[in-house]
This record gives C-alpha cells, structure tokens and sequence, in this order.
C-alpha cells in the first residue's frame, strides 16, 4: 500500500491544470476555466467605442443609403408618385419644361381632397403643365399599389422609359419597387429623386421627423422584400 504520508497535499500537474486532493491517495486534475469571456467583454468594449465614437459616420451611411440618384435623360414619361410637400412636383415640372418627357403621370391620393391645392395635379398645373399632358392614378395606398396602376398604363401608352421622381429618402425603395415590377414589359426606370426642405440627410438622426422617414423607409424596404413580392393581394391591403 502507498506510504500516504509521503504523497504531497498538492503538485502541479503535466497536463497544465492544479493537482486536486481527492483523499491521500488520489487526485483528480481540475482544468482552469478558459477565460472566453473576458475576451468577448473587451471585443464587446472595442465595438461598442467604435460605434460611439464613429456614430456620425455610419448614421451618415444608413442616410446615404436611402438614396439613389441618377442623371435624367429623354423618356417617354416622368412619374411623380402622390405624397411629399411639394418638391416632387416641382421637380416633375421642371423636368417636363426641360422637355425630358412629354408627360407627366402622377397620384391623386385620399387626403388629397382635404386640400385639393396641394395635390400634385394642382402643383403641376400651376408649374406650367398643362391638364392634357397629366395622366392620374387615382387613390393609390401604397407605393407598390402605384407601380401596379403605373404599370396598366405604361403597357396602355407604350411606355418604355420612365423618369421616378420621388423625395430623396424614398428614392432607393421606389426605385427597387418600380424597376423589378416594371422589367418583366421592358420598362427601364431613372430615378430623379427630389430634395424636400425639411429633411435632413446630413443630421438626420437629430430631427424627429428625418427620424420617423429612414425608420418607416427600412421597414417598408423589409416589408417590401418579405411580404409584398410575395403576395400581391396582401400588399394591396398595406398602407403606403
């Protein structure tokens, strides 16, 4: 039998770990616990001091993001979907006195009739094109409700080249909207995006209402790509 006075209470063992007493004759190897979790504290640490420190700049990036923007050029038509605060009309406008298209599609939405004035029909006459060369969508509920009216009548008129005219931060959306809705009868969209005065693409983060535009803009883009593809009657259902 071992002399248990002569084994050692404690030894190191080969295999890195302590030497553990069991009783005078066995011993059992306790590892050290791999010390994981202070590595993952400090990594944690490091990025969340990147993304304080560097806020601006990818705040800036998911701004930036939302907007797509492309030079206009001689089309068949010029869409000025329904909404905004007036820019997009102006816009419309301007590119149809330019003469980039002979006409001007746009929305006449419910709320429109709270203040026949501001619908874009309205702006657009008082920019300087005339009611012949307007064509309306009426009551659309959403963008993509939109691009399925646009769509009826771009296949009506021949279409094959649009200018989208949109607000900035809604540009990427409609873009995507429109041109993946719109390829399959060889429609080419060229968004032409306008710049409303209230929103702030450079802060955006810092006013409340650029606020509410990108959170709506990256949901509906998810909703866009999760639902709406999917399911044409269930889109038809979703607010704009």
């Amino acid at each position: 039998m071992t002399n248990q006075e002569s084994i050692p209470l404690w030894g190191r063992s080969q295999a890195g770990g302590d030497l553990v007493l069991v009783d005078r004759r066995l011993y059992a190897i306790r590892r050290r616990r791999p010390r994981l979790w202070l590595g993952l504290a400090g990594l944690l640490l490091i990025v969340t001091g990147l993304l304080v420190v560097g806020r601006a700049v990818w705040l800036q990036a998911l701004g930036d993001f939302l907007v797509y923007r492309q030079a206009p050029h001689a089309a068949d038509a010029i869409i000025v979907l329904g909404g905004g605060s007036g820019e997009r009309s102006a816009l419309g406008a301007a590119l149809y006195r330019e003469g980039y298209a002979p006409l001007v599609i746009t929305s006449r939405l419910k709320e429109d009739e709270l203040c026949p004035g501001a619908a874009p029909a309205a702006r657009l006459a008082r920019a300087g094109v005339p009611a012949g060369a307007v064509r309306i969508l009426e009551n659309p509920r959403s963008t993509y409700h939109e691009v399925l009216m646009a769509r009826a009548l771009l296949q009506e008129l021949g279409a094959r080249d649009v200018l989208l005219v949109t607000d900035t931060f809604h540009s990427r959306r409609a873009y995507t909207i429109f041109s993946e809705m719109l390829a399959d009868i060889g429609v080419t969209i060229t968004s032409v995006p306008a710049e409303p005065e209230w929103f702030k693409l450079d802060a955006w983060w810092h006013d409340e209402d650029s606020l509410r535009s990108v959170f709506n803009e990256y949901a509906k883009f998810i909703w866009f790509y999760i639902g709406q593809r999917a399911s044409m009657p269930m889109v038809e259902e979703q607010p704009s």
